[in-house]
């Protein structure tokens, strides 16, 4: 009996007969208020649909350079955003583009589009191929639709209009905070019901001359108009006190709010700038986690400009290759013999505009804008690198593995654990070479333990990073697999400073010995120190009383060619 069936690829092989141009065209013609793109990253060139061309004045229906070009179209208070997107997708962050902003059409007015598309990368990570749509969005509703307060688009022109009249009082930025996890735990449906209720509580706490508004998001907008900052203060302890009780369909919800607040027309005499600054002071209040009221100010502009700087040094570097980044290495030493046994890898970058910066201010920007992807894997192969190459030498095989910090992010990408088994088989690494170090990003982070099982099925071995502050519990000791916890310096510090701290950490020490985990104290800075954490019964010790961290040659000279009695000598420590 002959067969009557094709293979799947043999099915698309009858209907995708036209070529590739013809396909494109076709998609293009099927909606003229749908603009298709695709672009080659590696050529840095795109192509777009006829009626693109037409709609928004494009030069010729081949751009290049493709994303200078389509930005310069862009209204710039919403660049932000699709540059944020392109960020992510770069990054490995995400692989798709969703995002709204204006656009400058032919006739030289903005209007709004929704921007979507799909990137594709290289074998070595890199972007290869980009396509999507863009679609018109039309004229926006004076109404939003879930809370049927004014939208943001209103702000707009509400605050346009109280400037130009001369109009003076506070503007207060409501952002109600962690609502994600509403919409995650109840659905988009219940969400909105809140944000409902909440916009009518925002409506019953108005007085005379305020008008309340749905901004982004679970963001809120109200206007005092002819207030001062006791005002906006008294509103903000009201909300408060009514969110804290707050109840939606019979569950109990206490929400919380982030509010800020800008002054007009102290703080800036047109919307986009009053807009702005709202968002500036919102950025920092939440970086800074305050209560009541923050009113923006110049110093909140000069803090979230210099970040906005260094976000783009930090892109300019990765994207360069990681370009100016470097590691560190500091000893880890046993805590009797003062041998050193191992290193941890402790990330560095040089910039010139940036002399003085600290990894504490640099390594929080590459987690958030994903940077931490293609930054955490030069740190992975550069420490396994350095690691392979003293082993190879005489002596060097007593540094019996090397520590390296990880991230959250990184653990959640599916590709991160075949890369890390990659590189030690390349580099003939036997598995438990490799130390990661949990920051302080994976606290409290569902089904990690899961995750950092999978490492630890394949030799690699995981340590509880800043024990005392990220991981505070000996319940999180019982929840994570661990086979090393390294002890904050605050909780070793205190140590020699009353018998209740000494007992606790001798309770900490010994249950780990119990349950088979290695305890490192970290930050010993004299001698005092040392001694008391060697009777307390830790294995290793780790901190400036020993050395500081070293370049990859310094740390070669004093540690792996030097002989093992040499090495206990240099780090001080002498046994008892």
């Amino acid at each position: 009996m002959a067969e009557t069936s094709n293979t799947v690829d043999e099915q698309y092989a009858q209907v995708f007969h036209v070529s590739a141009q013809q396909l494109f065209e076709s998609l293009a013609a099927s909606n003229p208020g749908v603009f298709f793109f695709a672009a080659d990253m590696r050529k840095d060139m795109a192509v777009w649909s006829r009626t693109a061309v037409e709609y928004l004045g494009l030069r010729s229906s081949v751009l290049s350079p493709a994303g200078a070009v389509w930005r310069t179209l862009i209204h710039a208070d919403d660049l932000q955003v699709f540059d944020r997107s392109m960020d992510d997708m770069a990054a490995h962050v995400t692989c798709l583009h969703n995002c709204e902003y204006r656009m400058k059409n032919a006739k030289g007015e903005y209007v709004w589009v929704n921007c979507r598309g799909h990137m594709s990368y290289e074998e070595d990570g890199s972007p290869s191929f980009f396509a999507g749509f863009v679609t018109l969005m039309g004229r926006r509703s004076k109404i939003d639709a879930a809370t049927d307060l004014w939208t943001i688009y209103e702000f707009q022109i509400d605050m346009q209009q109280k400037l130009e009249a001369g109009k003076s009082g506070i503007v207060m930025l409501i952002s109600i905070d962690h609502f994600r996890t509403v919409n995650d735990q109840f659905g988009y449906q219940f969400g909105d019901k809140v944000l409902h209720h909440i916009g009518q509580l925002l409506l019953a706490l108005r007085g005379k001359s305020t008008t309340v508004y749905r901004m982004d998001g679970a963001d809120f907008g109200v206007i005092l108009e002819e207030a001062q900052k006791e005002d906006a203060e008294r509103f903000e302890k009201r909300l408060s006190g009514l969110l804290g009780d707050f109840e939606q369909d019979g569950i109990a919800l206490p929400l919380t709010c982030t509010t800020v607040a800008t002054c007009y027309p102290k703080d800036g005499t047109i919307a986009d700038q009053i807009h702005n600054n709202l968002y500036y002071a919102l950025l920092q209040a939440k970086q800074d986690q305050v209560d009541g009221v923050v009113f923006y100010n110049r110093e909140i502009y000069m803090k979230i400009t210099y970040r906005a700087r260094l976000q783009s040094a930090l892109h300019t570097s990765v994207s360069k290759k990681c370009r100016g980044f470097s590691l560190v290495y500091q000893p880890i030493v046993d805590a009797q013999t003062g041998e050193c046994l191992f290193a941890e890898a402790l990330l560095r970058w040089k910039n010139d505009d940036y002399p003085k910066i600290m990894p504490s201010e640099f390594i929080p920007i590459l987690e958030e804008t994903g940077f931490i992807l293609p930054v955490g894997r030069y740190v992975i192969t550069t420490a396994l690198t350095t690691l392979a190459a003293w082993k190879r030498q005489p002596g060097g095989k007593r540094l019996r593995n090397i520590n390296v910090n990880i991230s959250l992010k990184q653990l959640q990408d599916p590709s991160t654990l075949g890369f890390i088994l990659f590189e030690m088989d390349e580099l003939m690494l036997p598995h438990d070479s490799l130390v990661l170090e949990l920051t302080e990003s994976c606290h409290g982070c569902k089904g990690l333990a899961k995750i950092l099982e999978g490492y630890r099925s394949n030799g690699i071995r995981i340590a509880l990073g800043n024990f005392g502050t990220g991981f505070e519990t000996l319940a999180d000791l019982g929840n994570m697999p661990a086979d090393v916890i390294k002890i904050y310096r605050t909780m070793a510090e205190s140590v020699e400073e009353s018998r209740c701290s000494n007992l606790l950490f001798q309770m900490i020490i010994e249950y780990c010995s119990r349950a088979d985990i290695s305890t490192c104290a970290e930050g010993v800075e004299n001698r005092e120190m040392l001694d008391s954490i060697r009777k307390a019964g830790a294995d290793y010790v780790q901190g400036y009383y020993f050395d500081k961290p070293l370049t990859a040659e310094e740390f070669e000279k004093k540690y792996i060619d030097a002989e093992p009695a040499a090495v206990a000598s240099k780090a001080g420590a002498v046994q008892q």
